[in-house]
């Protein structure tokens, strides 16, 4: 194939995946706002759970368990977010090999 040809078939396959992308934006738009939301309701159960409990087997009050899962929180999405971008070139490979055959 010539590199013209090459060329117009990536851009192809680029505008279908943006066009999937745009086509489920309002799916998207609903997950970002479920997280955002139950986020901070996680993070207070969370935090109650554990004040409770160390105040059970330590025998002090739990205002001195004040534990704080945000760093945590953080940590893990920063890794999801790296695990995918590592597994994100296969899947579009894939993804890519449906679309021309």
């Amino acid at each position: 194939m010539s590199k013209k040809v090459k060329k117009n078939i990536e851009k192809q396959g680029k505008n279908s995946f943006v066009n999937y992308i745009i086509s489920k934006k309002e799916l998207i738009t609903i997950m970002i706002g479920l997280c955002a939301t139950l986020y901070p309701i996680v993070n207070t159960v969370y935090k109650i759970m554990y004040q409770n409990e160390c105040e059970k087997f330590y025998g002090i009050p739990g205002k001195y368990f004040d534990s704080d899962i945000d760093n945590r929180l953080l940590y893990l999405l920063c890794i999801i977010i790296l695990l995918f971008m590592g597994i994100m070139p296969t899947l579009l490979k894939k993804y890519y090999e449906k679309k021309t055959n």
